[in-house]
């Protein structure tokens, strides 16, 4: 069988599980927040398990409004694996061009359904807690914290394309042929693309990623950097 991006994350999981993967920074807010490889998957299990939940857990198609609106934050790239781990492909497009999906996932900013679509919407706060208050129509994917940690992968073949995006579609096999990461590396989160490469660079590679999500003058993302002791 040939080696995917998720069996890059579950290697990680079980050799190097509590290192940190992703360091999340929100310089805007203040706010950062670290995943070791343990707590990510343990995030896309149950993003995985809650996709089920709505139906929509046999080979589905995930629009993804919040990665292409929120590229940078931790929660986005979630969803992405959750898709992948489901056999599913993920779409990465505003609302308003994702074509026929199964399951559409929205940021904040417009909470409401997708005609036609089961739709999940993300609060986007920093630990993964909910709108607080009823979203008509809408699942809340503070959800996913009552969902089981049952590990299921189901990924479809590696010839498949995984990936939809405005720069272009990506099999299985060419995720995990991107350019390998290693050591820890700070990335400014401009474009879905940018976050794809870097973070399953960071994974393929044994890599340890640091994202600084949103607007920041260079001398901030400079000083991120030396904190984290992250190369740039």
């Amino acid at each position: 069988m040939q080696a995917t991006v998720l069996h890059a994350l579950e290697t990680r999981v079980q050799r190097d599980g509590a290192r940190p993967l992703l360091t999340w920074y929100h310089p805007e807010s203040g706010a950062r927040v670290e995943l070791s490889a343990v707590t990510f998957a343990n995030w896309v299990d149950k993003a995985c398990n809650l996709c089920g939940t709505l139906g929509v857990d046999d080979e589905p198609v995930l629009g993804l409004p919040l990665v292409f609106d929120h590229p940078g934050h931790w929660l986005s790239w979630v969803w992405v694996f959750a898709g992948w781990q489901a056999g599913g492909r993920v779409v990465v497009a505003p609302r308003d061009e994702l074509g026929m999906v199964d399951l559409a996932v929205l940021g904040p900013e417009h909470p409401v359904p997708v005609p036609g679509v089961e739709t999940v919407a993300c609060s986007l706060h920093p630990l993964g807690l909910g709108f607080g208050r009823p979203l008509p129509g809408v699942t809340d994917a503070h959800e996913i914290l009552s969902e089981p940690d049952v590990h299921l992968n189901g990924a479809a073949p590696a010839e498949q394309v995984w990936w939809t995006g405005s720069r272009e579609e990506l099999t299985g096999a060419a995720l995990a042929g991107l350019a390998p990461v290693r050591g820890r590396s700070l990335v400014v989160a401009s474009s879905p693309e940018v976050m794809l490469d870097a973070l399953v660079g960071a994974l393929v590679g044994g890599g340890s990623l640091v994202v600084v999500d949103g607007s920041a003058p260079d001398d901030r993302v400079e000083a991120i950097a030396t904190a984290e002791r992250a190369a740039r």
